[in-house]
């Protein structure tokens, strides 16, 4: 097995430890990602696991930060309703992904 593999292999091993309430899903799901993407281009280059996270941790930022200004967010570790949450994020990732560009290009 090349080095690439192993190490993505190794990762995800790391990611799914402890069992599911411990299992980083996300990291998890990208390092299958990056090991089909080396398999099927043969590409020395590693999949870029780390920005998409950077990128998934952006939106969830976002998601939080509109709710708050909505005054969805529950005091006292009560969970937002999922519909609202679910209407936010989708606005989060499909509609306003240009204006969250143009923001991170300006910093």
């Amino acid at each position: 097995m090349c080095k690439a593999l192993e190490s993505v292999r190794t990762s995800f091993a790391r990611c799914i430890m402890g069992g599911e309430p411990n299992m980083r899903l996300a990291e998890a799901a990208l390092q299958i990602s990056a090991e089909d993407d080396a398999v099927a281009t043969l590409s020395t280059v590693p999949f870029p696991v780390d920005s998409y996270l950077r990128r998934i941790d952006g939106i969830a930022q976002h998601v939080r930060a509109n709710l708050g200004a909505q005054g969805l967010l529950p005091d006292g570790g009560a969970q937002p309703d999922p519909q609202k949450v679910l209407q936010v994020a989708e606005r989060a990732i499909f509609a306003e992904p240009a204006s969250r560009q143009d923001s991170h290009q300006e910093a």
